[in-house]
């Protein structure tokens, strides 16, 4: 949350008639700042007990619910928050905040209008909406929303930091690493300026000058997921494989959904046409698929950078290495008793790992649920084949069945993205 955003911003709280109430809101401000999440929780529960409609102390709570992923409880406060106040617009952009953790796009470009309907003068609120149309692939629209933020704030670093993103996204690198150049030498020490960098260096494939800025960042702030993110592909990308492949998804990323599905659709087509480039197309394609989980999985063991992991990723990357233990034993038993019946679970084991790997990526919600249904289908389906096989039947049947959805998905998969 923190990472998209870039910056925690300060609280908005436009209307509190005790002083004790202002006081109480800024050190509840500071613990979360600190990340001292269970204290603040305790100091807003004593300050809703004697003020159960401070429209800032749900609010709060809203945050914090947010913070920990409890995104239910996190809508239902910052809805209770606003009953208590619907004039507050920094209410209306952490309601959108939470839409954007739920991948809900089109509610979230709905909170941030309401919020700059009620500031249309708090610069960082065109940011945050540049950003999130910057992530819907509306890189224009981004760079139109962004500079109005800048004719209300110069210097703002937020909006000159999603500005760089947006500009590096349509080509424009040079122009992009001129704005984070000067943004750096007026504050050196903003932590988010300094992983837009490493990024900035990550895509011209310099890994030193891009881990020297994603540690930088990491120095500043510790908790910053995006400079953790970039620290591990940065760490990942030191992988021949890996950094080509990194190197292509800048590519696509830069031409424009349009222009991706344009290549797509036409290198399939070339293939057809030209049987021959058939096993580079392969080779592209699995290389795409697998050098990411299977580069997670290598750099999990080393000591030092699988704290670059978020949570999740760490269940995620556990859940691959029980699958690929099981495709492993299984390829191993079918060898031991040439039976090729244990080939489906190690098939279809292996295969699960490349959607349980893209359940953490920049995805839709729905995009989740997809990766979960293919990987249930692929790990029963091989499971299916064995059970099959061994049962007398002929093996071959349910397998073609996974491997034909192991084709839907390569399809479906990207429709989702």
């Amino acid at each position: 949350m923190n990472e998209l955003f870039g910056v925690i911003h300060s609280f908005k709280i436009h209307s509190f008639k005790i002083n004790y109430m202002n006081d109480l809101i800024s050190r509840i401000e500071i613990l979360i700042d600190r990340d001292k999440l269970d204290d603040a929780q305790q100091r807003i529960a004593e300050g809703l007990s004697q003020y159960p409609d401070s429209g800032g102390l749900h609010a709060l709570q809203s945050k914090i619910y947010t913070e920990r992923k409890q995104i239910k409880k996190a809508m239902e406060s910052i809805k209770t928050a606003i009953g208590c106040d619907p004039n507050n617009d920094y209410f209306y952009y952490l309601k959108a905040m939470i839409h954007l953790e739920n991948d809900e796009y089109k509610k979230c470009n709905k909170n941030i209008d309401k919020a700059l309907e009620l500031d249309p003068h708090y610069a960082e609120y065109y940011g945050a909406k540049a950003q999130v149309l910057l992530s819907l692939d509306r890189r224009d629209e981004a760079i139109e929303t962004v500079k109005k933020g800048l004719e209300l704030d110069a210097h703002n670093a937020y909006c000159q930091n999603v500005l760089s993103m947006a500009l590096t996204r349509a080509g424009e690198a040079g122009a992009s690493q001129k704005i984070l150049e000067n943004q750096l030498e007026q504050n050196p020490e903003n932590a988010f300026t300094h992983a837009n960098m490493g990024y900035q260096y990550l895509r011209e494939n310099n890994l030193e000058k891009a881990r020297e800025h994603f540690g930088a960042s990491l120095a500043i702030d510790p908790t910053n997921e995006f400079a953790k993110s970039g620290m591990l592909s940065t760490i990942k990308a030191s992988n021949f494989l890996y950094r080509k492949l990194l190197q292509y998804g800048f590519w696509m990323d830069k031409i424009g959904e349009a222009n991706r599905w344009a290549f797509i659709i036409g290198f399939v087509v070339v293939v057809q046409v030209l049987p021959f480039l058939l096993p580079l197309y392969l080779i592209i394609v699995f290389s795409t698929w697998f050098i990411g989980p299977l580069s997670d999985l290598i750099v999990y063991f080393d000591k030092y950078s699988r704290y670059l992991f978020s949570d999740l990723e760490r269940k995620l990357t556990r859940l691959n290495l029980a699958l690929i233990a099981v495709a492993a034993t299984s390829l191993g038993l079918a060898l031991v008793t040439q039976n090729l019946a244990f080939v489906g679970t190690a098939f279809g084991c292996f295969m699960a790992i490349v959607p349980i790997y893209l359940y953490d990526g920049k995805i839709t919600k729905n995009g989740k649920l997809i990766a979960i249904l293919f990987a249930s289908i692929f790990v029963l389906l091989g499971l299916g084949t064995t059970l099959y096989g061994l049962a007398g039947g002929n093996p071959a049947t349910p397998g073609m069945v996974l491997f034909l959805s192991v084709i839907a998905y390569s399809w479906v998969g990207n429709i989702s993205k």
